[in-house]
């Protein structure tokens, strides 16, 4: 079984970079969102052809960065973490309200709003090859950028 790690990672979410950008930070992720909300994140995304998975996909692994312009998250088969489930490149202009809690365990939990769609980010100390310190930069990066969207309305 294939676990999550910075490899993978990269290359995954390096297929749907925009031309031109470059990430800020990335990590990995616990996400969660129902039906609705996908298919609404796939008419949002900027990736071509984007449709949503509609296997059950509550609390999954993801992969999950951020551009200047973008929130982009590969969400992958927990199972098999090599195996893409669903991709959205979401314009951060899209992003109408984010929240962010304390997590169950360790971590954060994130909250965003894309008009109607909700999506769940956990973002947790769970991470593999002991990049728990990067991990931890990183989750700290991606919610501080998120948070500071709330400040456009």
């Amino acid at each position: 079984m294939a676990s999550m790690n910075q490899q993978d990672m990269e290359k995954m979410l390096g297929e749907i970079l925009a031309e031109g950008e470059e990430y800020d930070c990335c990590l990995w992720s616990i996400f969660a969102t129902n039906s609705k909300s996908r298919i609404l994140l796939s008419r949002i995304s900027d990736l071509p052809d984007s449709k949503p998975n509609m296997m059950p996909l509550s609390n999954t692994y993801a992969y999950v960065g951020i551009t200047a312009a973008h929130l982009n998250i590969v969400v992958v088969n927990s199972f098999n973490t090599r195996q893409v489930m669903d991709r959205f490149s979401i314009p951060l202009a899209e992003i109408t309200r984010v929240e962010a809690r304390a997590g169950l365990v360790l971590g954060k939990v994130v909250l965003v709003n894309v008009g109607e769609a909700r999506i769940q980010l956990e973002m947790s100390s769970f991470a593999s090859g002991n990049r728990d310190e990067e991990q931890q930069a990183a989750r700290e990066k991606i919610i501080k950028r998120l948070v500071q969207l709330n400040r456009r309305r």
